[in-house]
């Protein structure tokens, strides 16, 4: 069938990444995926780069810097008249093709896919992944703006993806028929995530020998990831080991959390690899004893997760609901209670000392993303939701003649 996929993104970071792979698993299903989006380039030409890397592109470079110049309203005005700039390139290619449904991936202020949909009677699905009033790198303005359109956007939708039972409450909060909201969590692709890669390479560049204990993060270097408070954790290990902790990628905190290391005595053992290609994070990640997740929140499916957990890495995470429904603590994972920093301490400590616990996690916590969290099974639930529906409209206009 043919799929019109629609996106407001540059493609690059988890959504990238997200973006890409739902795409490429449809398209190994045998659909056909048409891509809408402000660069209208391939996701999987620029997924996983962090945001701060440098970007591809003339229309991308011009987005980014446009973001950083205009104040908050200003950023917000734009994004909603990017709907109107849109449209004209979604009428394009519903006139030249015609497509089975439009997936759309929800952003704040975006309307265009719903009106697209309504005005050609095209079945619409629509992926969220966070709601209005949600936490921004900046602070949002036009919040009351931004919940009227997504409760049309929402109601009108034939279904809704969201990935945490937190989204769905609040979606479901706001009158829409719960019936049509889908849990569909993250995932991975298999073939990305090889256990058999080397990483050999990768320690000895970072000077990391068989008796190192390397604690790792990967992502964005922005306040709500606490980083800060990872550092603080590893100033108090006292595992009497050689250890490391590994940031992986690039952001604005990059200075402050040098002088956070250096001010809790432990700048050495901290590393930045700085912002490396997508295609290299398994090597990073097969390098790592431990890999950390310091914060999240309810309503985030962190993709992390499932990339540590494919290369069956002992995962420390705070305990929140999407993270609790992937991990059962002490099995195929190790959780903590969100910001309580002595307890992330003092696991951390625990998984440190005992690198059997942490072999047998990771073994178990491999098993279970490769039998249930993989991106090819998300696109066939898609395309099983999208089957559900249209036929249950099939059966009512049969019903009703």
């Amino acid at each position: 069938m043919n799929i019109l996929y629609h996106h407001r993104t540059q493609g690059t970071g988890a959504e990238g990444v997200h973006i890409a792979y739902v795409i490429k698993g449809l398209r190994e299903l045998g659909h056909r995926v048409d891509i809408a989006s402000p660069t209208d380039k391939e996701p999987s030409s620029s997924a996983g780069n962090s945001p701060y890397a440098k970007r591809v592109g003339m229309k991308s470079n011009l987005l980014n810097f446009i973001s950083r110049i205009l104040p908050q309203f200003g950023f917000e005005l734009l994004e909603i008249f990017y709907n109107f700039s849109v449209i004209r390139k979604l009428e394009r290619k519903v006139k030249t093709k015609k497509y089975q449904f439009i997936y759309e991936r929800q952003a704040f202020f975006l309307f265009a896919g719903a009106h697209i949909a309504r005005k050609h009677s095209l079945p619409y699905i629509v992926e969220v992944n966070e709601m209005a009033g949600e936490q921004r790198v900046r602070r949002q303005v036009f919040t009351a703006i931004a919940k009227k359109i997504e409760k049309k956007v929402f109601n009108q939708a034939d279904a809704i993806i969201v990935v945490s039972e937190h989204l769905k409450k609040k979606i479901e909060d706001l009158g829409v028929d719960g019936e049509k909201i889908h849990i569909v969590e993250n995932g991975v692709d298999e073939g990305m995530f090889d256990i058999a890669v080397d990483e050999s390479q990768v320690r000895e560049k970072h000077q990391a020998d068989e008796n190192t204990v390397v604690i790792g993060f990967v992502g964005w270097f922005v306040a709500w990831h606490k980083l800060d408070k990872l550092i603080d954790a590893i100033a108090q290990l006292d595992t009497g080991q050689s250890v490391q902790l590994w940031l992986v990628g690039d952001g604005n905190l990059k200075q402050s959390l040098t002088d956070r290391a250096l001010e809790r005595g432990i700048s050495q053992n901290l590393i930045f690899t700085g912002a490396i290609p997508y295609k290299e994070i398994p090597k990073y990640l097969k390098a790592m004893d431990v890999c950390v997740i310091p914060d999240s929140n309810e309503y985030r499916s962190p993709i992390k997760m499932f990339e540590y957990m494919a290369m069956a890495k002992t995962v420390v995470a705070p305990a929140y609901e999407p993270i609790n429904k992937v991990i059962n603590d002490g099995v195929d994972g190790v959780i903590f209670p969100p910001h309580d920093w002595n307890a992330l301490a003092s696991t951390l400590n625990r998984v440190i000392k005992d690198s059997v616990l942490r072999e047998d996690i990771g073994v178990r916590a491999r098993k279970k993303i490769i039998s249930k969290y993989l991106w090819i099974n998300n696109a066939k639930k898609v395309i099983n939701i999208y089957q559900e529906f249209d036929k249950s409209d099939c059966e009512h206009h049969s019903i009703g003649q």
